[in-house]
């Protein structure tokens, strides 16, 4: 339901305004201050990020386009997992999900500077052996 803000037109963020305002007024507050918050953001974001996109260069817009696939990827994969386990259990898994990768890249660091390390021991020893 979430992204199905993001299809709709600029025509109809006067009604994200209105139904924001009117669940304010019936006591739904925070339904009502997220859709406000959400038209605001979508009229006013086109017209301060497309300047910025269109001076980046080619090889950083593909980038960036993989890192906005990966993450709508990922957002689709934790919202069938919540669909599927519930929240709480889902909340876990991306904790350790987190946890495991922070790892990784710790490990892929520290071993690479291991295996530079190496490389450089093993040419210092081949100057005094020789």
């Amino acid at each position: 339901m979430r992204g199905l803000a993001l299809m709709i037109p600029e025509e109809l963020l006067f009604m994200l305004l209105v139904a924001g305002g009117m669940a304010i007024i019936v006591g739904a507050r925070k339904a009502g201050s997220s859709l406000i918050v959400g038209a605001l953001a979508l009229a006013v974001l086109p017209a301060l990020l497309l300047p910025l996109f269109e001076s980046l260069p080619g090889g950083l817009l593909s980038v960036l386009l993989g890192f906005f696939a990966l993450a709508i990827i990922f957002s689709c994969l934790r919202w069938i997992s919540t669909a599927m386990i519930g929240e709480r259990a889902t909340d876990g898994m991306v904790g350790h999900l987190a946890a495991d990768a922070v790892k990784a890249v710790f490990r892929g660091v520290f071993g690479l500077l291991g295996w530079l390390f190496r490389g450089v021991g093993r040419a210092i020893l081949s100057i005094f052996r020789a």
